[in-house]
């Protein structure tokens, strides 16, 4: 094999490696900006202001998921209840592969994490992602769940998703809700500043994406295209200095 044949050959190998990291969402407006899909490994911030469309990307996101792999996908719910997020996600699923889905309701980390430990242990039950429903309702332990708006709770949380994503290197992904920031500002576009803690979590989160929906603030009824802002990607500079 010549110099030239190995280089090929090395870039190919490179590429269907770099492949077997991506997790494809099967949101299409959403893989083509992010590099084709989750990385595993990396934890994904999903926030924008109430009415944005968090959950239901959120279950967007996990539907695509389970159409395209067989291992589980652990969606932690906290807002509705596990019966709930099943009828949501039965419309777009079989009854077989609705087994692959594992509702989880638990707020704070440890259970969770012990849930994903306990499926990963078995050939059978290893998990493809884990998306979490939402951040203001979750804590890393007992101690801290009463204290919703402290910054050390939310670092913590973060730092303890991130550790998931890492040691079973599996996507993970968070919904949060914004503070009322763009609600003031003339183009009411939300920033990463809006999060309320940004200095402290930004070391932790590797994907930040922010959703905006104009027809929200302009009093239209009916349901517009949710955009997606890459606010920050891991791959590239943040977009968003704020």
């Amino acid at each position: 094999m010549c110099d030239k044949e190995r280089d090929i050959m090395e870039q190919f190998l490179a590429s269907i490696k770099k492949l077997e990291r991506i997790v494809e969402t099967g949101v299409d407006k959403l893989d083509s900006q992010i590099g084709g899909g989750l990385r595993r490994g990396c934890l994904y911030l999903v926030a924008g202001r109430p009415t944005m469309g968090k959950s239901t990307l959120a279950l967007e996101i996990c539907s695509g998921i389970m159409n395209h792999y067989e291992n589980k996908t652990v969606f932690c719910s906290l807002k509705m209840s596990a019966s709930q997020v099943m009828e949501k996600i039965r419309c777009s699923q079989t009854e077989e592969s609705l087994k692959k889905l594992v509702v989880i309701e638990d707020n704070t980390i440890p259970p969770i994490k012990a849930k994903i430990k306990k499926l990963m242990k078995n050939p059978y039950t290893k998990v493809k992602a884990l998306i979490v429903d939402y951040l203001q309702l979750l804590s890393s332990t007992e101690n801290e769940a009463e204290d919703t708006f402290s910054r050390n709770r939310v670092k913590n949380t973060y730092k303890q998703l991130k550790k998931i994503a890492e040691e079973f290197d599996i996507p993970v992904l968070v919904t949060a809700q914004l503070r009322r920031q763009p609600d003031y500002r003339e183009d009411h576009r939300p920033r990463l500043s809006d999060t309320g803690a940004w200095e402290e979590i930004k070391d932790y989160v590797d994907t930040a994406i922010l959703l905006y929906k104009e027809s929200f603030y302009l009093g239209e009824d009916g349901n517009s295209n949710t955009e997606l802002i890459i606010a920050k990607d891991n791959r590239e500079v943040e977009n968003d200095g704020y």
